[in-house]
């Protein structure tokens, strides 16, 4: 059988001959199950919910990556055992562990003498095997040779499916030394190590069974020059029915021009090599769609088609626009209330016929939530009543490590376990934990209170050999506790204890509890860390897993997190066998390994597709249509991003023509994010930034648009949504300066007439509400920080679910010196004692000595209570 090469611009017009070859397949095998090899899960939810539309396919279709497919495909093909849910290699994790093991006991050998004391230092030697790790796996997949030539000098054969070897890099320090450790690491028996070997040695041999399927790879990019010489050999061997679908022209010259139609040159790679291959079936959908004469010139332009163009009929055609933004905050905002506008104008469109796409999720994200689920106080009309709109959204790309709750925990925990030392602000981060308080059953509403408990009570330190140290932890709680039962003068008296003012006796068991789970915990983590070489045995990851199940708790309000609270566990199973040094080691490498499992897992919010405004990065879109796309964050420096340059990338010494750098990767994604464009396109990026009075310029790719189009001026995003600019006119309000913002109107309008005064100018309004709830109460440093900056301070306050956690450098040491507030505090007390002499006409009697008297059992007081500094410190303080 050959490969059936299927190319079009219009993903609608590839998913419906995607199932007429389905359904002429069902015919002849009706009980057989279609692989369908898909590029993300995101264009897996596409093709459900669009195969079943189109031709009501919708049972019986198996969605898989392609790596994961031709695993499948060549142990069948070899007659061997597969069982989909066991690994038959090991996975990125292993390889990676396989790999520090390899740096951590060959610290001093001949191979990384280069490398110096680098190795020393765990986080880096940890860095560099995941940078090992990425760069191995490339090599495989697009330096085939390579591998070829240095199993040779093993004795071993794997072969090389390129059609012309790579020339090898220059042999420096950096060659020899991943070529030994490759060596020494994966080519060290005739079975293949990876699953790349795998397919490099089943690929050449005969098979033992013919399968019976086919294979429908549906929009990949980026096809490894690996990937594609299999594909190539099984439809040959095999005679295996291979269809391809690309989204593409089906062109296979790759362009020279240095124009915007030269962003497509990865796909004409894939093209040409499929082509080439005899035997092949081409076929190209053309897309007949009418399009706004402005969408429709950019799409021939990125499609080589230059075609004469009349500047003056696009004067009213705003199918292509161009945004300059005062801060990633504005662009969200602007686009929220153009997808208003538009949906106001056409009643047909849905959130659902919307996309926002961002080049980084980290920035954006805190503005999408803030603006969508916020929502916006708008007023259509000028008589009407303000109402809060809030949008509703599907928001992908997000990584757990940005999101979740038991990342934050662990991250925590791990600093905990972190040395004898334990810090005051990572006890407080770890109790603000809701999954802690669900473990230890404490009432989201007491947190405030057990916070400012543990501050009443003066910790800020947990050490070993300090146990009489009253800024102890340990201490400041038995405090706490002892004050819950015993009389303000028996603690003193009998205990020399200041005692403690608490609201409720639960409160401080509570806090007791919460200690001892924490360092039971501990204890059991560090507890397989008392040899000298330590090694990571199934029983130890049991321990751990049992250890952070008594910590946290995943009720059915965090099954999200219950399910990656397992997938850490996954990953974590595969660095089974890894030995250390010290404990410190196995500490470090738990914390960057919940890292780095966490930053590759996804997380999203939402129903994908069918949750509304669809919000996501342009790389896993892929072409997936929308009538309305807007592409956010096209700035200088934020697009497309710059090229591997490490002294590591073997590859970047010798160029061959299918290597796709991420420069071009990102080139063809915005290449595909236009002709997903069914009505519109905007282009925006932001460019001021008004804390540091800077300006920025857009990146060249949108420069190149706009001098095609002979777009002399971008649209400037006015500062404020309700500013004056906003005039509203129908050349402006298509442009996309549009703001529904009710304050726009207030602001801006006649407020004598404005009928919400009524509201206000009614004295039976105006009778004050007697309130049951008890009055809160604010502290100085909160003070401090709301006059130093309001709006941050509220935004921390109000809205910490979403924003990330600052570390603020605080003084958790014990205090050297004391602040003015407590001072005053203890000067106060002494003059409570001297001003009553005043009064009286007996001679003054406060000498020195007699302060002295009267300040010694204060201080004393004050030292017991963790609120003097000690030692020397004290004297000093006390003189």
């Amino acid at each position: 059988m050959s490969i059936t090469h299927i190319t079009s611009l219009s993903l609608e017009d590839i998913t419906s001959e995607l199932s007429q070859n389905i359904l002429k397949e069902r015919k002849n095998f009706p009980l057989r199950s279609i692989t369908i090899v898909v590029p993300s899960v995101n264009m897996r939810s596409w093709l459900n919910l669009n195969l079943a539309r189109i031709s009501g396919l919708c049972a019986n279709l198996r969605f898989l990556f392609l790596e994961k497919a031709l695993e499948e495909y060549f142990h069948f093909r070899a007659g061997l055992d597969y069982d989909p849910f066991q690994r038959t290699f090991p996975s990125q994790d292993a390889i990676q562990r396989k790999i520090l093991t390899f740096l951590i006991e060959n610290l001093n050998s001949e191979e990384t003498k280069f490398l110096g004391s680098f190795l020393e230092s765990i986080p880096r030697a940890f860095s560099l095997s995941a940078k090992l790790t990425s760069l191995y796996k490339d090599y495989e997949l697009n330096r085939s040779s390579w591998i070829q030539s240095w199993a040779n000098e093993k004795g071993l054969d794997i072969p090389s499916i390129s059609h012309r070897p790579t020339p090898f890099p220059k042999e420096d320090e950096y060659y020899l030394f991943q070529k030994k450790l490759y060596q020494k690491v994966f080519l060290n028996s005739n079975q293949p190590s990876t699953l790349i070997q795998f397919f490099l040695k089943e690929v050449f041999k005969n098979p033992r069974r013919s399968p019976q399927d086919s294979l429908h790879l549906f929009c990949l990019s980026n096809l490894a020059d690996t990937y594609l010489g299999i594909l190539e050999s099984i439809s040959k061997k095999d005679k295996l029915p291979i269809y391809l679908y690309q989204f593409h022209t089906g062109a296979s010259t790759k362009t020279e021009s240095l124009g915007p139609q030269r962003w497509s040159n990865p796909q004409i790679h894939i093209s040409s090599k499929i082509v080439s291959i005899p035997g092949t079936i081409s076929k190209n959908l053309e897309d007949t769609r009418i399009y706004p004469e402005k969408l429709s010139a950019l799409k021939n332009l990125l499609k080589g088609e230059i075609r004469g163009h009349n500047v003056e009929n696009f004067s009213g055609d705003f199918s292509v626009r161009f945004w300059n933004a005062p801060s990633s905050y504005r662009e969200i905002e602007s686009v929220a209330n153009d997808i208003l506008y538009k949906m106001n104008q056409d009643r047909t469109l849905t959130y659902l016929d919307f996309a926002v796409l961002v080049t980084d999720m980290k920035v954006y994200r805190p503005a999408v939530e803030w603006v969508f689920d916020g929502g916006i106080l708008l007023q259509t009309k000028v008589d009407a009543d303000p109402i809060r709109k809030k949008i509703p959204y599907s928001l992908t790309d997000i990584n757990a490590n940005e999101a979740s709750l038991l990342y934050r925990g662990l991250m925590n925990f791990w600093e905990i376990c972190s040395g004898n030392f334990v810090r005051k602000n990572d006890l407080l981060k770890l109790l603000r934990n809701p999954l802690l308080q669900k473990k230890i059953r404490i009432h989201s509403e007491d947190v405030q209170e057990l916070e400012k408990l543990i501050e009443t009570s003066g910790v800020r330190y947990e050490e070993s050999g300090r146990e009489n140290d009253t800024f102890q932890i340990s201490n400041g709680l038995k405090r706490i506790r002892l004050s819950s039962i015993l009389s303000q003068e028996a603690a003193w008296t009998k205990y020399k204890i200041s005692q403690i003012p608490l609201e409720s006796e639960e409160y401080s068991l509570h806090l007791t509890l919460f200690w001892e789970t924490v360092l039971k915990v501990k204890k059991d983590i560090l507890s397989f860390f008392a040899n000298e070489t330590i090694r990571w045995t199934s029983e130890y990851l049991k321990v751990v897993q049992t250890s952070i199940e008594e910590l946290f708790e995943f009720s059915e309000e965090y099954e999200q997190e219950a399910k990656l609270f397992h997938s850490w566990l996954q990953s974590l199973s595969e660095w089974e066998g890894i030995q250390l040094q010290n404990p410190e080691q196995g500490i470090s490498i738990l914390k960057f390994l919940t890292e780095q499992v966490f930053n590759q897992i996804p997380y999203r919010k939402g129903a994908y597709l069918t949750g509304g405004v669809t919000i996501s990065l342009l790389q896993p879109m892929r072409p997936i249509p929308f009538k309305h796309i807007y592409v956010l964050g096209l700035g200088e420096g934020k697009f497309p991003g710059s090229d591997d340059i490490s002294q590591l990338n073997l590859r970047k010494h010798f160029r061959e023509e299918w290597d796709i750098s991420k420069r071009e990767i990102q080139e063809f994604l915005l290449w595909e994010t236009i002709h997903s464009a069914k009505e519109s396109i905007t282009f925006s990026y932001v460019g001021k930034n008004l804390q540091e009075d800077k300006t920025f310029e857009p990146c060249s790719h949108f420069l190149e648009i706009m001098e095609f189009l002979e777009v002399k001026d971008v649209v400037r995003l006015p500062l404020h949504s309700y500013s004056i600019k906003y005039e509203h006119t129908l050349r402006e309000l298509k442009q996309g300066l549009v703001s529904y913002d009710f304050a726009r109107v207030w602001v801006n309008g006649k407020r004598k007439d404005h009928p919400v005064l009524d509201r206000f100018q009614n004295p039976d309004e105006l009778i004050k509400n007697h309130s049951d709830l008890s009055r809160s109460t604010i502290d100085v440093k909160e003070l401090s920080q709301f006059l130093s900056d309001p709006l941050d301070t509220y935004l921390k306050r109000k809205l910490a679910m979403y924003l990330e956690e600052e570390y603020a450098e605080e003084n958790e040491k014990e205090p050297f010196y004391l602040d003015a507030i407590e001072e005053t505090h203890i000067l106060k007390k002494v003059h409570a004692l001297m001003i009553p002499d005043l009064v009286l006409e007996k001679p003054w009697v406060w000498d020195q000595e007699k302060i002295v008297q009267a300040v010694t059992p204060i201080l004393e007081k004050e030292k017991f209570s963790a609120k003097f500094p000690a030692s020397v410190f004290g004297k000093i303080q006390e003189a």
